[in-house]
């Protein structure tokens, strides 16, 4: 009866933890979507690749490697911006090699997790 009792308790200590755990980081995913930073999605219709620099949720400054923009819209996954995002998009349009630099602003908060952002 002892051992029955160590193991219902050591069962429910594990639960509880494991409950704790899951609580805390769906918590933590919630409280970035929208109010501390923003996703991006860039308009690329004739870029073929774009590079993303600007200061991430934790206001640290981080640079993306170089996205392949295979469609006219690419969504940059994986990325929380805050504040002015430089977008460096480069491609062939016509024969001839095009290349731009725009600066997208991403608000701390928006309704949405998705920004739009005109680039190339």
């Amino acid at each position: 009866m002892n051992r029955t009792r160590k193991l219902v308790r050591s069962a429910t200590v594990g639960i509880a933890s494991i409950g704790l755990a899951a609580v805390t980081l769906s918590g933590a995913t919630t409280a970035s979507a929208g109010s501390n930073g923003n996703k991006l999605k860039v308009h690329t219709t004739y870029a073929d690749q774009i590079q993303l620099e600007g200061y991430n949720q934790h206001g640290d400054k981080v640079t993306t490697r170089w996205i392949a923009t295979p469609d006219a819209w690419t969504w940059v996954h994986g990325w929380w911006w805050k504040g002015n995002v430089k977008v460096k998009g480069t491609g062939i349009y016509k024969g001839k090699k095009v290349s731009k630099t725009v600066t997208c602003f991403v608000p701390g908060e928006a309704a949405d997790d998705w920004i739009n952002c005109r680039a190339l």
